[in-house]
């Protein structure tokens, strides 16, 4: 099995105000930096802040809602 370098992220989680910047890479592609991560369906920032999960999560169930209450004038 052999990585893709074109999609594959570096994110990176700290507490600190002082982060070591450093630079990976595969097959001598640098690894795109990212400032949050999408992981078995949370979504992580670098600060370890769930905010951008909240929202994603809410905007889902407000489409979901939206969609019902259209589904039920059309039944009705």
């Amino acid at each position: 099995m052999c990585f893709n370098p074109d999609k594959c992220e570096l994110h990176v989680t700290h507490r600190t105000r002082n982060v070591i910047q450093s630079s990976y890479s595969i097959n001598n592609t640098t690894l795109k930096l990212v400032p949050s991560a999408k992981c078995l369906r949370m979504i992580i920032d670098s600060k370890l802040n769930f905010n951008e999960h909240v929202n994603d999560i809410c905007k889902k169930a407000n489409t979901t809602h939206a969609f019902v209450l259209k589904t039920q004038e059309v039944v009705q």
